[in-house]
Formats: structure tokens, sequence, C-alpha cells
């Protein structure tokens, strides 16, 4: 009972890290989306490295000093994979509002 117990809250654990990284993702595609420019082109694809590129820039400092439970390429794929989830729910609800019409 004490492994299902450990196991669960290892797992708990892991989700509350997941998912906090996820909120500041989000944060993150609120900042990149705010300062996008109106100058008539699509810059969704540079928005969108530059979030990944942060959070990338993020891991390599987290990981000088502390071993890190998970790969730099998998919280990237995590990463890319919310933020296309994140904007699509964004744009069909209308938060975003595409500034190259």
């Amino acid at each position: 009972m004490k492994k299902v117990m450990a196991s669960i809250s290892t797992i708990w654990t892991i989700f509350q890290v997941l998912f906090g990284i996820l909120k500041e993702v989000k944060d993150l595609v609120d900042i990149f989306e705010e300062a996008d420019s109106d100058d008539g082109t699509q810059h969704g694809a540079e928005k969108k490295q530059g979030v990944v590129e942060v959070v990338g820039a993020v891991y390599d400092a987290a990981e000088e000093s502390v071993d890190l439970p998970f790969e730099k390429e998998t919280l990237l794929n995590l990463v890319d994979k919310a933020i296309d989830v994140i904007v699509g729910v964004m744009n069909a609800v209308g938060q975003f509002r595409s500034k190259s019409k």
C-alpha cells in the first residue's frame, strides 16, 4: 500500500509541475500575442518559436543548478503541442484576433 501511495504522490507531483509549466506557457503566449505588430503579416510561427526559446532558456538555466526529472526535448515537445492547443482554443473563442487581416 505504501508503494501505491508513493506512486500516486509522485504522479500528482509531476502533474502539478506540468500544469504549472502550462500556465506559464499560456502567460508567455499572451505576452507574445500582445507584442504582435499590426503590420498586415502573420507572425504565428515567430511567436511560437519565441515562446519555445524562452522555455528552453529557462530549462538550460535551471539545469545548471538542479537535476531536472525530464529531458529538455520532452519539455519542448510538450510546450510545442500546448501552444497549438492554447492558440487554437483562443482563436476559436475569439480571444485572439489576427492582426494580419
